[in-house]
């Protein structure tokens, strides 16, 4: 179950386990334009790190980033 502002509660598949692939940072706005690849460390693993968008193209941007990476 997903807990989707705004949506309510949505059915979801359990997973026994999931890879971190990204962290998106929602206390801290992004404010370059093109910003430097940030990492973060939890528990040993590095991941990605992303700070919080505040336009309405961010969550598509998001998930776009999500399934085909980033360039340079």
């Amino acid at each position: 179950m997903i807990e989707a502002r705004g949506l309510g509660l949505l059915a979801a598949e359990s997973l026994d386990g999931a890879e971190v692939a990204l962290v998106v940072d929602l206390g801290e706005a992004e404010t370059e334009r093109l910003p430097p690849r940030r990492e973060v460390t939890y528990l040993g693993r590095t991941v990605a790190l992303v700070r919080g968008g505040a336009g309405p193209h961010f969550p598509a941007a998001l998930l776009h980033y999500v399934r085909a990476g980033r360039r340079e």
